[in-house]
């Protein structure tokens, strides 16, 4: 059972991190394409949004979907989350406001002290990609576990 849910978990989580590298990537491309250098107080204000988009879709879409599934009776549930929000748009909003304190509170130490001049558009796509993936993999596994532990038959 634990095998079962821990794959699923990883292949939702694997899910999300590509979906959020893309679209990362693809807005910081969109927003920035024709700024090179990306001045490094441009790349800390995208952290705010960027941050909050990815972790509330990353807590939010994968939540929705585990929820249809547990409905279904596509998978079964885990009651083993301790995580006290059940409403998954209020989780979503909890996830994304406290993972873009952090975030942004980590950007505005490393940024400056890694970039003071700025990124070359393609070293920024890379970091916005991979800073992306990060909140994605972080949140979405505490989002899907917390869904797994629902019970949705009410």
């Amino acid at each position: 059972m634990q095998t079962t849910k821990a794959r699923y978990i990883l292949t939702e989580t694997a899910i999300s991190v590509v979906i959020n590298v893309l679209l990362s990537e693809t807005i910081a491309w969109l927003l920035f394409h024709a700024v090179n250098p990306v001045p490094a107080s441009a790349i800390l204000h995208d952290a705010v949004p960027q941050t909050f988009m990815c972790a509330s879709m990353s807590s939010l879409v994968p939540a929705l979907i585990t929820r249809a599934r547990l409905r279904s009776g596509q998978i079964s549930r885990f009651p083993t989350s301790i995580f006290f929000i059940r409403n998954p748009f209020l989780r979503a909003v909890t996830f994304a406001f406290f993972a873009m304190l952090a975030g942004v509170a980590a950007s505005a130490v490393l940024i400056p002290s890694l970039w003071p001049q700025g990124l070359n558009l393609v070293n920024f796509l890379w970091v916005k990609g991979l800073y992306g993936a990060l909140v994605a993999s972080l949140v979405t596994p505490i989002a899907v576990s917390s869904a797994l532990s629902e019970d949705v038959s009410s």
